[in-house]
């Protein structure tokens, strides 16, 4: 755990300085408890406290409990360290934690009051170690990285360890502060109970659970927590694409309205019962003029899904290189503007609905379309000047769509959004660019499946009054 801090309160950044990780002679060992505990172990506690046993409670857990609220209210801050806090690192520092917090609560219920100062001591410098490490991950920095410590030093060709300014993205960033607030928040309920039970032990009985429960979410929070841009956005991006999924699934699900009324006719015979409880799905169906822009949507929808899926592996596989700040602002904007397209797909599905204002749907397609071009276009943008292998050649023969080539042979030229869009990658070509044809390929098969969605829908004519 760290072993120093110098703080400021004129508002300077804090330093610290890191020790080993293993710390097995205080923390991880199967250290043995004092001799006057081990020997009141199976003893009956004391059904009643001395006055000062009661404020040596009271001193040490509240202590405790204050310490872990300043340490929230501190865990926005960042602190500094030339030392990489990788997911490994993160997760060893957790298991000193854990241990030492299941020591302090099996000493210190064994009975003996006298050894809680010690053990609170000794906790209190593990609960400040992890909010300081984590404190340290929130900062941009000089750190030296091995090779293989991921995308930061994508750009190295070295195996040597290569000096980088380490960046921090807002969507890191908030990652990292609410494993900060659940790790200590899982501590605090135990310290807590434990402090109740201390003071009322004939009636307030220890609750073993609330350990192992602190125990799983400091396991799974820093298990969960990323520690580079990369995986914080990418865990983002699976998110919507589950997100951008279900939205398709809905819309698959919107049905005519007259194929609803003859199930309900066929099944009239049954009971009365029956068929009023089936008329009160048809309020869901479409009549047939509304149902006719729902293919065009579901297009775009299956395009939506695509291209989002793409730009969710780009992330992953493209090896950014974060000591770039301005690879880091890049990944944040993939990000926002795949979270913008699952917006504008709810605002289509949802104009889609009985009864339907074609004007609202047209719009919604409309943006959904030049967010789609946008997206591909900042990807293809992104990747012409990274000089790297283009990460999505395996999927760009395969999409959730249509691969009927006759349906998709008409030529956006006549779309001046597309083919603008379409001019711009081509003039991106750099010397010695071999993955130039990929990324054409690839923006061409997404331009023609955006320009042919949107078309649809413009040709629609407008819904009867």
């Amino acid at each position: 755990m760290p072993n120093k801090s110098q703080s400021s309160s004129s508002g300077a950044t804090t330093t610290i300085a890191f020790e080993r990780l293993s710390l097995t002679d205080s923390t991880t060992a199967a250290t043995p408890a004092p001799a006057a505990a081990s020997s009141v172990s199976d003893a009956r506690p004391p059904s009643s406290l001395s006055k000062s046993e009661q404020q040596l409670i009271h001193s040490c857990i509240d202590s405790l409990i204050t310490l872990i609220d300043k340490l929230q209210e501190s865990g926005n801050e960042p602190l500094t360290s030339t030392t990489h806090i990788d997911a490994p690192r993160l997760i060893d520092y957790g298991d000193l934690l854990k241990h030492q917090l299941t020591r302090f609560v099996v000493m210190v219920s064994k009975g003996e009051v006298g050894i809680l100062r010690d053990a609170s001591d000794e906790l209190s410098k593990h609960i400040t170690g992890i909010s300081n490490v984590m404190r340290t991950m929130l900062s941009t920095h000089n750190v030296t990285l091995e090779k293989h410590d991921s995308n930061a030093v994508a750009s190295s060709t070295s195996s040597s360890p290569v000096a980088v300014v380490r960046h921090v993205g807002r969507t890191q960033r908030r990652a990292i502060t609410s494993t900060h607030s659940a790790v200590l928040r899982s501590v605090r309920n135990v310290i807590v109970q434990m402090r109740e039970h201390l003071l009322h032990r004939s009636s307030v009985a220890l609750d073993v659970r609330l350990t192992g429960a602190a125990w799983s979410t400091i396991e799974s929070q820093l298990k969960q927590c990323p520690t580079n841009n990369t995986a914080a956005i990418g865990k983002e991006m699976a998110t919507l694409c589950s997100g951008v999924a279900d939205a398709k699934k809905e819309l698959e699900q919107i049905k005519v309205e007259e194929e609803e009324k003859e199930n309900v006719e066929d099944d009239a015979a049954d009971d009365d019962d029956d068929d009023d409880f089936m008329d009160m799905d048809d309020d869901d169906g479409l009549s047939p003029a509304e149902f006719a822009i729902v293919p065009a949507c579901l297009l775009l929808t299956n395009t939506a899904s695509m291209l989002v899926k793409n730009a969710y592996m780009y992330v992953l596989k493209a090896k950014v290189d974060e000591s770039l700040e301005s690879n880091v602002t890049w990944l944040e904007s993939v990000l926002q503007s795949s979270s913008a397209l699952r917006a504008t797909l709810d605002d289509l599905i949802s104009s889609l609905y009985s009864p339907q204002d074609r004007s609202v749907a047209h719009k919604a397609a409309r943006k959904l379309a030049g967010g789609m071009r946008d997206l591909a276009l900042a990807i293809v943008t992104q990747h012409a000047q990274s000089n790297a292998e283009w990460p999505v050649k395996a999927q760009s023969s395969s999409s959730d769509t249509s691969n009927d080539e006759a349906a998709m042979a008409e030529s956006f030229a006549a779309c001046d959004a597309c083919s603008t869009t379409m001019q711009t990658a081509v003039a991106l070509q750099q010397p010695a660019d071999a993955e130039h044809k990929a990324r054409l390929d690839w923006l061409h098969k997404c331009l023609t499946q955006i320009h042919e969605g949107h078309k649809q829908v413009d040709d629609l004519p407008p819904l009867a009054e």
